[in-house]
């Protein structure tokens, strides 16, 4: 199963920066970030299906795919997000983490703005 090769990579990433911490302190975040890159890597043949699956959706189901691509780049933009703020609370830098998390929101809220005004517009013609 992919996600057991998926927790090794992160659990022997962790382990490796965990040990380059107490020695060598510089190179404990590089092998964070490569592992993190790594796991990222590894999805990517997910992330081809679920597009895929996206556009059947949007077919068989008659969705504009605007919102569905929409709503996919909303879920790429938090997980993009979650990752680097987490790699900078790794290095420290946690005001840096909390900056980047308001950052993504804001992104996240562009994003979807398209689709709240389609959802106030179909509720506003549903009205009497």
């Amino acid at each position: 199963m992919e996600i057991l090769r998926l927790c090794a990579i992160g659990i022997t990433a962790a382990l490796l920066s965990v040990l380059l911490k107490q020695h060598k302190s510089a190179l404990a975040i590089p092998v964070s970030l490569a592992g993190g890159c790594l796991l990222l890597f590894r999805t990517v043949p997910y992330l081809r299906d679920l597009f895929a699956f996206a556009g059947e959706f949007a077919s068989k189901t008659g969705l504009d795919t605007a919102y569905i691509g929409a709503l996919i780049r909303v879920v790429l933009v938090t997980f993009v997000t979650e990752c680097a703020a987490a790699l900078c609370r790794d290095a420290g830098e946690s005001a840096l983490a909390t900056n980047l998390e308001i950052a993504g929101k804001l992104i996240i809220l562009g994003l979807s703005a398209p689709v709240i005004s389609s959802l106030f517009e179909t509720v506003i013609a549903v009205l009497p």
